[in-house]
C-alpha cells in the first residue's frame, strides 16, 4: 500500500521544491557568470601541484588565457576534463562551486 501525505505535507514539499528550485537557478547563474579561473582555484579545485597544472596546461587539457604574468582557467574546460575522469557531472559542479567560493572567502576576509 503506497504511503500517503496529507495536504499540508504535500505543500510544505511543494515549497521546498520550489526553493530548492530557486537556489539552483542562482547557482547556475553564478557559476555561469564566472568562466575563468585563477591558477590557485585550479589547483585546488583538481587536487594537483603547480607542475602537474602546468604539464596539464601544456598538453593541452585545458584551456587557459595568459594575462601579463597570471594565467586563468576556463571553468568549462576544468569541467570536461572531470567529466572525463567519469566524474559525476553534479559532484563536478558541487565541487566547481566550492572551490570559487572558498576562493573568494578567503580574498574577501
Amino acid at each position: 500500500m503506497p504511503n500517503v501525505v496529507d495536504y499540508e505535507e504535500f505543500s510544505a514539499l511543494i515549497k521546498r521544491v520550489e526553493r530548492v528550485e530557486i537556489d539552483n537557478d542562482f547557482l547556475k547563474s553564478f557559476i555561469c557568470s564566472i568562466k575563468w579561473m585563477s591558477r590557485t582555484e585550479a589547483m585546488e579545485l583538481l587536487g594537483v601541484s603547480s607542475s602537474t597544472l602546468h604539464r596539464m596546461t601544456k598538453r593541452g587539457k585545458l584551456d587557459y588565457l595568459k594575462e601579463g604574468e597570471n594565467i586563468r582557467y576556463s571553468v568549462q574546460s576544468i569541467f570536461d576534463y572531470l567529466l572525463a575522469k567519469k566524474i559525476d557531472p553534479q559532484d563536478a559542479k558541487g565541487a566547481i562551486f566550492r572551490s570559487l567560493n572558498n576562493t573568494r572567502k578567503q580574498q574577501n576576509s
